[in-house]
This record gives C-alpha cells, structure tokens and sequence, in this order.
C-alpha cells in the first residue's frame, strides 16, 4: 500500500499538472476513474498494487477520487469540539430524507483527537468526505496500518438515509463479482462498515454543519496576522512577499470551527404534564442525542432538523437509570 501522505501529496501535483482542479464540472466515482484520472496516476498504480482487480486498488481509487474533489473544492477543514464530536458520533442516524444529506462543500476535511473512535480505528484523526449531488456519499479514513477504509451509500432512487443504506448494503453485494467479493470480505476490518462510530459520526456532521442553527464560524486569524504584519512595512520586497503570503491564505482560508459554543446539557430536572395531570420524574433517565422535526414557517407548513444534544432527565439526586434513550 502507498503511505497515504505521500499519495496525497502525488496525488495532488498529478491533478495541478494536468489541469483537473480547473476543469469543469463534478463527475461521479466511475466517471472520474475512466474519463478524468490521468493515465500517469493509473500505472503508478499498477507498478505499486500489482493489479486493478484487489480491494486495496479499489481503496486507492477512492482515495483518489475523494483528494480530487476536496481539492477541487478548496480542501475545507473542519475542526470541532471534543464534547460535540463525542455527542454526534454516539447519536442515531435518524430516519431523515435523503437530500437531507448534504455537505457545505462538495468535499471536505474532518480533524478529530486521536481516540475519539473504537478499535481499530482508535489511531483515525482525519476524515475525507465527499458528497457530490447525484453521487455517492463516501467517508475515507486511515487507520493504524495505514491501509485506506472507505464507506459510501447510494443516494440516487431512494426516499431516506436508512433507507439509502440498506439498499447499499444489498446492490453491493450483488453487483461485485464473487473472487472480487470474497477478496473484499477478507481485506476489511469491520464485518459492517454502515454500523460503525465513524460512519455514524460523518453522517451526523453533515446533518449538524447545515443545520440553520448550527454552531459553525470560519477562522480567519491566520489572514489577521497577515494584516497586521503589513500594517507599517516599508520595504518593497518585504510587503511582496507578505502581500503574496495574503493571497494564498486567503485561497486556502476555509478552516472551519464547529461547536465552540456548544456547552452540553448536565442536569435537567422534568416536571412535566399529560392529560392534564401533573407528574413528576422520579427516576434520573439518560436520554442520548436525537434528531427531530421541528415545526415552523407560515401556517406551520415548514419542517427543519433540529439536533437535540444529549442531557439527563429527573431529579438531580434521584436513583439513576442507566440504559440510555431517545424521546421519541
């Protein structure tokens, strides 16, 4: 397997060199693998991974493709909160409409503290995802081995998010041939990649960074500084270099700061009614984050997603009950 910084970093000067980040348009995985991939890329492939018909060649592909679009996007990076990354990977994908799926960019960069995830992808602390209209969803990550793992649904001809990865899970299996199938099952680490922490994170990001209330800022300090070592500089040569140090910051100014803000609910204690009795919680409850549809708009016609942060339900001192839930 190539190491992956290195294959990004060939990766990204073979797509400078010919062009690609300046052509036109968002192609899908198999139109970029056989009209837009250069043919130098394919046979440094071919010479490293002794073939085209392996899983781990399958993997660099989508490496490939998913460094393309993020490139061609402007590599935005998000960074975010330890306590809303740890909240987002342990809420349920909901049963949402599929468009609802979406990203800011067609592809972006996701950093995240080293043990956020269970073994073996305990050592992952960035996540490539791609999410071009008409294409697939794809997460790609790293872990310790440095052996490339990628997730992806359909999400063309279905209704909801469950639903697109159900119908995934199905046409994967009867699409692949059965060598190229039995290879695959014996290449990867996870017995179902869609039940994962980190998949279940990913798809919870995208649906919290597009939130209209999400708690999301771009960080511009880097172009302050800039700013402000200009303010009183003399020499030419000097304001130049400061100058052209400006304008790539500004090109390459898409870091993103998520859930600074986002202070996680500790006590809650419910006094709550229904059918007009009154009562009491008499039990401490655990209750995980969530997604629901929020009522809204003229005449009430509107629906927007709402994340409910996870938080404790009862009174603060009373016995607690420990399995977890979701209001439904």
């Amino acid at each position: 397997m190539i190491p992956y910084t290195a294959l990004h970093r060939e990766l990204k000067r073979i797509y400078q060199d010919n062009g690609l980040f300046r052509r036109p348009g968002w192609p899908t995985y198999l139109e970029f693998v056989n009209n837009w991939l250069p043919p130098e890329f394919l046979r440094m492939l071919a010479e490293v991974e002794g073939g085209i018909q392996t899983p781990e060649v399958t993997a660099t592909l989508e490496t490939a493709y998913t460094v393309f679009v993020i490139g061609k996007a402007g590599n935005p990076s998000y960074r975010i909160s330890t306590e809303l990354i740890r909240a987002l990977r342990d809420t349920d994908i909901p049963a949402f409409p599929i468009d609802q799926l979406r990203t800011p960019f067609e592809g972006l960069v996701i950093t995240v503290p080293v043990g956020t995830f269970a073994r073996p992808a305990h050592t992952v602390d960035t996540i490539f995802v791609s999410s071009i209209p008409g294409a697939r969803f794809r997460v790609v990550f790293y872990t310790e081995n440095g052996y490339t793992n990628y997730i992806s649904i359909l999400n063309a001809g279905v209704k909801t998010i469950l639903e697109a990865i159900a119908v995934t899970e199905e046409a994967d299996v009867c699409a692949i041939p059965e060598e190229m199938r039995a290879a695959a099952e014996k290449a990867k680490i996870y017995e179902n990649y869609f039940r994962t922490d980190i998949f279940r994170f990913a798809v919870n990001f995208a649906l919290y960074v597009t939130c209209p209330d999400a708690d999301v800022y771009q960080d511009k300090s880097a172009i302050r500084k800039l700013h402000e070592k200009l303010q009183g500089v003399k020499g030419k040569r000097r304001r130049g270099i400061l100058l052209s140090k400006l304008v790539a910051a500004k090109e390459q100014s898409k870091i993103f700061i998520v859930g600074a803000n986002v202070r996680l609910q500790k006590e809650y204690t419910a006094d709550l009614t229904e059918s007009g009795k009154r009562w009491v919680l008499k039990h401490r409850l655990r209750v995980q984050g969530h997604w629901k549809m929020v009522v809204c708009g003229a005449q009430r016609k509107e629906r927007v997603r709402r994340w409910i942060s996870p938080h404790f339900r009862g009174p603060t001192y009373a016995e607690m009950v420990e399995k977890g839930y979701v209001v439904k």
